[in-house]
């Protein structure tokens, strides 16, 4: 199962003044597998590329992401997170203690 992240970019600063493309440098997506006591940087998506990730092929579990705009003299917007949970659809295992007798 593949996880897709897509977002789209802010127009304004948080003064509510404006934000032109130009002065954004990145977005940073980071991903976390533990809850959230450790976070890795995932991908630095430009401001003219596609607003997107994707993870192929992800492991069962709870993936915890969040996105940070950053803008051309290093300043950090709060992060935005979200979850995605990919559940675990295989099979069940096979039963256990199975007893045949005679009586």
């Amino acid at each position: 199962m593949d996880i897709v992240g897509t977002w789209a970019l802010p127009t304004v600063r948080d003064s509510g003044g404006p934000l032109p493309i130009e002065e954004i440098s990145h977005t940073m997506i980071e991903v976390t597998l533990d809850g959230g006591v450790t976070w890795t940087e995932l991908v630095r998506v430009p401001p003219t590329d596609p607003q997107e990730f994707r993870i192929t092929d992800a492991e069962v579990g709870t993936w915890g992401f969040q996105g940070t705009v950053v803008d051309t003299n290093n300043r950090s917007a709060p992060p935005v997170s979200g979850t995605a949970v990919v559940p675990d659809e295989t099979a069940p295992g096979p039963i256990t203690d199975f007893n045949i007798t005679l009586e």
